[in-house]
């Protein structure tokens, strides 16, 4: 009531109604606007805009804050920028787009998206995103380090392919329970059947050796001190995952 109490005083005061109407002008104005149609079209455009840089907002800014809370360097050169537009008034953003793009649909989109990415980059993804003392969205650098990002393209990469595995599976268990009793002898034949199964392993991804249980197996005799046991139990979970 406070806000049209003082909206009603103001426009009266300015006794102009193209600067500021009466509320009850606006609202013969919508009514208006409503039976003619124009107001849902109006509005269905205003919508199409606003839906439109959330999805440009918050997958430029999803991207920018996972390179950012994943690789230092990145971050330290990127800040100042970030900072930058972070701090950079709305009004100045629109008001150049405008200057340099033209008074259009593009500008206006690139406008917010230019003032929003920055926000949802370092307050969402990069730093994480925390209310009322509680983390609601922990934040990349802790959630995704650099690491673990590693860690997660090693396996994609070297995931061996559905079925790899198949036609080797009978021999890899045989060479299982043979490590699983293994007491002395001439480990070199072993080695050399695991290192020409692991080679013929393709891997889904087309890299070149497949982190296979063979592999895995064959590092861990192929070495000054083996552990067959290992080993054993190595070939023993590769196999229980391929079936």
């Amino acid at each position: 009531m406070g806000v049209m109490t003082l909206w009603v005083l103001l426009s009266f005061l300015k006794s102009d109604p193209d600067v500021l109407p009466q509320p009850w002008q606006v609202a013969e104005v919508i009514i208006e606007e409503y039976h003619s149609g124009r107001l849902w079209l109006h509005a269905s455009a205003t919508f199409g805009r606003v839906a439109v840089t959330f999805c440009l907002a918050m997958s430029v800014g999803f991207v920018i804050g996972l390179l950012l809370g994943t690789h230092r360097k990145l971050d330290n050169f990127f800040s100042p920028w970030i900072i930058l537009l972070q701090n950079l008034p709305a009004l100045v953003v629109i008001v150049l787009c405008y200057l340099w793009i033209g008074l259009n649909e593009t500008a206006a989109i690139l406008a917010v998206c230019i003032n929003k990415t920055a926000m949802v980059a370092v307050t969402r993804f990069r730093d994480g995103y925390t209310q009322n003392g509680i983390t609601k969205m922990p934040a990349f650098v802790e959630l995704l380090g650099q690491k673990a990002a590693w860690a997660i393209r090693t396996y994609i990469e070297t995931r061996p392919d559905d079925g790899a595995l198949d036609e080797h599976s009978a021999r890899l268990e045989e060479i299982r329970d043979e490590l699983g009793g293994w007491q002395d002898g001439d480990t070199q034949p072993l080695i050399a059947e695991l290192r020409k199964i692991a080679e013929q392993i393709e891997t889904g991804s087309g890299a070149p050796v497949a982190d296979s249980a063979a592999f895995r197996a064959l590092t861990l005799i192929d070495r000054k001190n083996p552990n067959f046991a290992e080993a054993a139990n190595q070939l023993t979970i590769g196999l229980s995952a391929a079936r």
